[in-house]
């Protein structure tokens, strides 16, 4: 939620700072007359970009105290001794970012993982075909067999391959 709220901040602070640089009014006027030399004329580009930092100050005390009251780990995985099951890792990775990775076993969503996170799903022990879809495209499918008490790590993130950004699944080794 945050990620979206500061997106949508950052858009508003730069369509802010455009507007009153070219109407010439607060708060861009006070950086345009910084700016003005004297043939009365004044770097836009400048304006715009000073104009627009100055905005997005007030917005930086507000996500730094949200990252640290939050105080969360979303990466914590809870005790698996003696569970069977699976653990996907996600890459971070800039493809899809801000979407978080359905995890299907046979057909049937039972995860969610998001980007640099890990997600575990319990399962009872036989054959599954796992694979994670994301925002615009699937994984190949990898068939797993899962015994009693076991638990299989599987790594997913993007990979750009002939000009396209695919998303993989494969046996993490860590």
């Amino acid at each position: 939620m945050l990620k979206i709220l500061s997106i949508i901040y950052v858009i508003v602070a730069l369509a802010i700072a455009m507007i009153t640089t070219f109407m010439q009014v607060q708060p861009a006027l006070f950086f345009i007359d910084l700016l003005t030399g004297d043939d009365n004329m004044f770097p836009v580009k400048a304006s715009i970009l000073i104009t627009f930092l100055a905005l997005l100050l007030p917005w930086l005390p507000v996500v730094i105290i949200v990252r640290l009251l939050s105080g969360k780990n979303k990466n914590f995985m809870p005790d698996l001794s003696g569970k069977t099951g699976i653990v996907v890792f996600r890459e971070k990775c800039l493809p899809e970012a801000l979407y978080n990775n359905k995890i299907l076993v046979n057909g049937e969503h039972i995860a969610t993982v998001s980007n640099g996170k890990a997600a575990f799903a319990e399962l009872s022990t036989g054959t599954y075909k796992v694979f994670v879809k994301g925002a615009t495209n699937v994984s190949p499918v990898i068939d797993i067999e899962l015994k009693r008490g076991e638990i299989k790590k599987l790594k997913t993130g993007y990979r750009n391959t002939d000009f396209k950004t695919n998303i993989y699944l494969e046996p993490n080794e860590n």
